[in-house]
Order: C-alpha cells, then sequence, then structure tokens
C-alpha cells in the first residue's frame, strides 16, 4: 500500500510540473484588459469612467481607495464579500491626470482582483474565483489525475496532501461535479473539508446568469424603475423586505436566518438588478414558485464559509 501511495504521489508531481495550467492560473498571469463594453448600459457606465483623476494614495486601505473612485465617477462599484473577507493588500499609489479606468486597472493588479460588468455594476473579486466560460468536461487523462489525488487528500503527510490539492485545482471547474460525489463519499471530516476548500476555489461561472423564468419574471416592467439606495451590514431578509415593499413583490425568503448580512451601494440602478446583487451578495439565489419569486440558500456560498 505505501508503494501505490509513493507512485500515486509521484505521477501527481509529474503532472503538476509538466501539465498545462488551469484557466484561473492562466488569468492570473495575464494582463488585465481595458473595460470592453457591449450592452447600452455598460457603454454609459464606461464613460463615466473616462473621468480623468489625480490622486495619492500611501498604504490605502482597498475599501476607502475604492469609496473615492466610486464617490468621483458615480458608479455601481460592488465588492464580492468573499474577497474583502480575506488579506486585500493595502494601496500605494500616486496618480495624475489618468482616467478613473486606468486607475481602477492599475489598483486590481495591485490587489490581484479581477471584473465584469454585469447586472447594471462593475463587480470586483479575487482574480480566477468566477467565470464567464461554461466548465470543460475533464478528458480521460485528467479523469485519471482526479482519481489519483483524491485518496491522497486524506494521506497522513502533509506535503502529499498538498501536492494533490494543487493538482485538483488545476484541472479546472470541469472537475467540480466529481468533488460534490467525492465529498459524499469522504473518509472523515478533514477530507471532506479540504474537498470542500476546492469546491469554494473553482472558477464559478453560475454567478453571471439567472434561471429562465426569474428573467421573464423580473421582466415586468414595473421592476424597471430605478432607485439608489445603500444597505449596511443589513440581514437579508430585511433588505428584501425593503426592495419588496418598494416594488409590490410577491418574494419570500426561506430560512432567513441562514444568509450573510449585505452591504450594498447602488446609484440610479434597476430595482430588478439591485434585487439580484441584494440576494447574490447574501448568498442566496432567485427561483420562481407558484407565480412568487423565491430566495432559497445556495450551496456554494453558505453564510457560515463566509464569516470565516
Amino acid at each position: 500500500m505505501r508503494l501505490r501511495i509513493v507512485l500515486l504521489a509521484a505521477l501527481i508531481a509529474t503532472q503538476l510540473i509538466a501539465g498545462e495550467s488551469s484557466p484561473a492560473q492562466k488569468e492570473k498571469s495575464d494582463e488585465l484588459k481595458p473595460f470592453a463594453p457591449a450592452a447600452p448600459w455598460e457603454v454609459e457606465l464606461c464613460k463615466k469612467l473616462k473621468k480623468k483623476v489625480s490622486f495619492e494614495f500611501v498604504e490605502t486601505p482597498f475599501d476607502e481607495g475604492l469609496a473615492f473612485l466610486r464617490s468621483m465617477s458615480n458608479v455601481s462599484i460592488i465588492v464580492d464579500p468573499k474577497f474583502t473577507n480575506g488579506e486585500v493588500p493595502q494601496i500605494t499609489l500616486q496618480l495624475a491626470n489618468v482616467s478613473i479606468e486606468d486607475a481602477l486597472l492599475k489598483i486590481f493588479s495591485k490587489v490581484n482582483a479581477g471584473y465584469e460588468l454585469t447586472d447594471g455594476a462593475l463587480f470586483i473579486f479575487k482574480r480566477g474565483a468566477y467565470t464567464r466560460e461554461a466548465p470543460v468536461p475533464l478528458t480521460e487523462k485528467e479523469t485519471t489525475v482526479f482519481n489519483a489525488a483524491i485518496p491522497l487528500l486524506s494521506n497522513d503527510d502533509f506535503e502529499t496532501r498538498h501536492k494533490a490539492m494543487l493538482s485538483i485545482e488545476a484541472l479546472g471547474a470541469g472537475c467540480i461535479h466529481l468533488l460534490e460525489e467525492a465529498r459524499k463519499h469522504a473518509k472523515d471530516a478533514e477530507t471532506a473539508a479540504s474537498i470542500n476548500t476546492l469546491i469554494q476555489n473553482m472558477p464559478d461561472a453560475s454567478i453571471f446568469t439567472q434561471p429562465d423564468n426569474v428573467t421573464k419574471f423580473l421582466g415586468d416592467a414595473k421592476y424597471s424603475k430605478n432607485i439608489s439606495v445603500e444597505f449596511v451590514d443589513t440581514p437579508l431578509a430585511e433588505g428584501v423586505a425593503f426592495l419588496k415593499n418598494l416594488a409590490q413583490m410577491p418574494l419570500t425568503v426561506e430560512h432567513e436566518t441562514d444568509y450573510r448580512p449585505v452591504t450594498l451601494r447602488v446609484g440610479d440602478m434597476e430595482l430588478r438588478r439591485a434585487l439580484i446583487w441584494l440576494v447574490r451578495l447574501g448568498g442566496g439565489k432567485l427561483a420562481v414558485k407558484n407565480d412568487s419569486l423565491v430566495i432559497e440558500k445556495t450551496s456554494s456560498a453558505p453564510a457560515d464559509e463566509a464569516k470565516k
């Protein structure tokens, strides 16, 4: 048995050296590209980011620097709470007469942030955390690597476990369904925790889409009115109740206490988009049941994970 474990570890090490990087790893090595607006709202947002600014940040907290640029642009800039829960470096940067867009890109590079224009806002997150590309199924060779690595997650040797984690991570989001199946059969709590970490760290494509029936439900013109709103550490159910009353919307929240508090600032945004962001940041998802909108807890973003 010891010989088998050693051989499997050697196979994984070889894959790590010779194999290609995952999409997430490749993204981290690429330069951030300038914003590329397509939809009319994206074009209008990017126009605001062309405004010139001058500033000097000296060991400035990321949130403070971002708040300054948000106030200068009047753009809804939303940050993934999973990103700010981590150790985001402070910013030291001096710029003169540059566009807000260029300033943001320089800051993103310094703090390893990625971005997307989605749902009426500029969304900022840890690079590689989300992707618009659908997961690519594993090849037969990659599946072999995955099957070799999974048993090593419960190995007594830390280095072996670490190499197994890296090997699985390098396979990308195509192995998420295999990880979810492996989690059901984890031999102990520590192995299950390692698998949970791998799932959490995989690029998530689902965040940028809504079910068709939700999109149809929110397409009603009465939910298109523009609002400006600010929530600071607000319980999700409380924020939802505010928007529900504003729009007279049939809406319920399942398991009200299972979501994380939300901090959200948006200006001149359609109410339906504000609702999508509120639910997304709270760790929930939208569904339609019996001609009513329902908020459910997502399995990929539990409240207790966000608070760690």
